[in-house]
């Protein structure tokens, strides 16, 4: 997939949707196992970029190394998402930094991006019809 594709598919839910339907990426979700568990995509790889994200920050020590066995099973892009989007930006410069290519990360995450007013930027992925809260 050539990388402006992969861009264009994190742009839009209902873009990253048909790729997901056709199996032509995989979706990893850097937000917390609660977040996770909260609600997700369904296929979803959670692999939390922080231990806890209570204000304190803490990065997962495992990060890497789980992100590198995760890629050795799915030779696929990587579209990458976090809550609002910030995390998911951070995850993509840490795993650029260690070699990995084919990844992106989805502009409005889970909740959707706002700006400094409140006013809705990119839409998240909770609002879209795929998206199903945990049932497990």
């Amino acid at each position: 997939m050539q990388p402006s594709e992969l861009e264009r598919l994190c742009e839009s839910p209902d873009a990253l949707l048909a790729a997901l339907q056709r199996g032509a990426v995989a979706y990893v979700d850097v937000r917390t196992p609660t977040e996770f568990e909260q609600g997700h995509l369904p296929g979803a790889h959670n692999l939390p970029l922080y231990e806890h994200f209570d204000g304190t920050k803490r990065l997962n020590k495992r990060f890497i190394d789980a992100a590198l066995q995760l890629r050795s099973r799915i030779d696929l892009p990587w579209v990458i998402g976090c809550r609002r989007g910030s995390r998911s930006r951070q995850a993509l410069q840490v795993l650029r930094a260690v070699g990995l290519d084919e990844i992106a990360a989805f502009r409005g995450g889970w909740d959707g991006q706002v700006d400094e007013w409140g006013r809705t930027t990119a839409q998240g992925l909770q609002d879209c019809d795929f998206a199903q809260p945990n049932t497990d």
